[in-house]
C-alpha cells in the first residue's frame, strides 16, 4: 500500500456541501442583494447563535480550502469569486463582518 497523496484522495477529503451558507445565501444574501456585510447583520441578528456558528464554521472550512471549488461555485456563486479573486478571500471577509459588532 503506497502513501502517495492523489488527487482524488484529496479531493474525497474536501467538504462538498454546505447547508448554513446555502440557505443564509438564499434567505439573507438573495434578499439584499448580494450586499453580504449588510445581510450577515441581519443573520446574525434573526437567526440562533447555534445557526451563526454553524455558519461560522463553514466559512472557516472554505478560508482553509478545505471546500470543492464546485461547492463553493454553486453556493456562493461566481460573481463573488471574480469580485474577490478568491472564494478563500471573501470567506476572511464574511468572518471579519460576522465578528464585527
Amino acid at each position: 500500500m503506497s502513501n502517495d497523496f492523489n488527487s482524488d484522495e484529496a479531493e474525497s477529503e474536501l467538504v462538498k456541501f454546505l447547508p448554513t451558507l446555502k440557505d443564509y445565501e438564499r434567505r439573507y444574501g438573495v434578499s439584499l442583494a448580494g450586499n453580504d456585510k449588510k445581510a450577515l447583520r441581519c443573520f446574525r441578528e434573526y437567526e440562533s447563535k447555534e445557526r451563526v456558528r454553524r455558519l461560522q464554521s463553514e466559512l472557516l472550512l472554505i478560508k482553509q480550502g478545505k471546500v470543492t471549488e464546485k461547492a463553493c461555485t454553486q453556493v456562493v456563486g461566481k460573481k463573488r469569486l471574480a469580485k474577490y479573486g478568491s472564494y478563500e478571500e471573501w470567506a476572511k471577509l464574511m468572518l471579519l463582518w460576522l465578528s464585527e459588532k
